[in-house]
């Protein structure tokens, strides 16, 4: 993941996921490499499947509603934003990094 070889991410993440099949962490991480690679179908299952696991992952929440900005379903996102506000009423990165998210995209579709 830190080299951005999705494909190898992959591999190596069902590798894992094959030996701890309940683990969020690692549905969260290849739903991120399938989101980079734009395979959003696989992408949405596993981000679902890591909060299925773990409702509180907050990075999985983040990541799903910066994959549904993606596909241009920024009700979706606002959901997955309000749900990381549960998560974190003071505040959290994955919050702020969301928020920030839908803000710009809120932007490019007003100048676009």
């Amino acid at each position: 993941i830190e080299n951005k070889d999705w494909r190898a991410a992959i591999e190596s993440l069902n590798k894992a996921e094959e030996k701890s099949r309940d683990n969020a962490d690692i549905h969260n991480l290849l739903g991120y490499a399938h989101r980079n690679l734009r395979n959003y179908e696989h992408a949405f299952q596993h981000y679902e499947q890591a909060i299925k696991l773990n409702p509180r992952h907050r990075s999985a929440r983040e990541y799903l509603g910066e994959a549904y900005l993606l596909i241009n379903n920024l009700e979706k996102a606002q959901d997955e934003l309000r749900s990381l506000e549960e998560l974190c009423p003071r505040g959290c990165q994955q919050f702020d990094m969301l928020k920030a998210k839908i803000e710009e995209f809120k932007k490019q579709s007003v100048s676009n």
